[in-house]
């Protein structure tokens, strides 16, 4: 009897791996196959292939690096993967400036005292929270044109990420790996955006000092 039990233990925990070997294999697969479509509608390589990471982009796009990839981090003992988009800037490092759309936490966080910038336009303000570093910045940079693009972007219900600018780069991130369409179109506008406001930044901003050449030595 107890060998019965055993074998049909044995049986069960094999079957559990098998199935879940393959919902992990396909998410990969899925999240591989949303990457590829990504590249195509930007025009850009994949990179990565076989790789525990999975597919992503890093190249030249409209004179500027681009960086989409899905990155995972450690939680306790499980990990959790999250979407993002990187594109660097050539402004100071110290310069601070978010931007996400309105939920329950930035509301939360509204209460609390952490008051957002506004730009003037009373439904852009309503749906987006900005902050920043320097108010007057972040008011040239959120013109008619940029607020629109960021209409476009979130235009889903429940779009979860937090576009930032820290450290000299332009960081968008969403929970959970690029998986959908929706979220290929969405990448694909966020491409076009950040590069965009990349290009604001550079021209409203004051630059980050270059760092000296050093003295070569005789």
């Amino acid at each position: 009897m107890n060998y019965l039990l055993f074998a049909l233990f044995a049986v069960l925990a094999i079957v559990f791996a098998a199935v879940l070997f393959k919902i992990v294999r396909n998410l990969a697969v899925g999240a591989d196959s949303s990457m590829k479509k990504l590249a195509a509608k930007l025009g850009l390589p994949t990179l990565g292939a076989g790789t525990e990471g999975g597919l992503f982009l890093l190249d030249v796009w409209k004179g500027r690096e681009l960086n989409i990839q899905n990155i995972a981090r450690t939680v306790g003992d499980k990990k959790a993967y999250s979407a993002a988009l990187d594109i660097p800037v050539k402004a100071l490092r110290s310069i601070r400036l978010t931007v996400t759309g309105v939920g329950w936490m930035t509301q939360a966080g509204i209460q609390l005292g952490q008051k957002p910038l506004a730009t003037g336009d009373a439904a852009f303000d309503n749906q987006f929270v900005v902050k920043g570093s320097d108010p007057d910045l972040a008011a040239k940079l959120m013109d008619a044109e940029m607020r629109e693009a960021f209409r476009k972007v979130w235009d889903e219900r429940d779009v979860r990420g937090v576009l930032s600018l820290r450290d000299g780069r332009l960081h968008y991130e969403e929970p959970g790996k690029l998986r959908t369409d929706v979220q290929v179109r969405r990448f694909a506008d966020l491409a076009a955006l950040c590069s965009a406001l990349a290009e604001r930044i550079d021209r409203l901003a004051p630059p980050e000092p270059e760092k000296p050449a050093k003295a070569q030595e005789p």
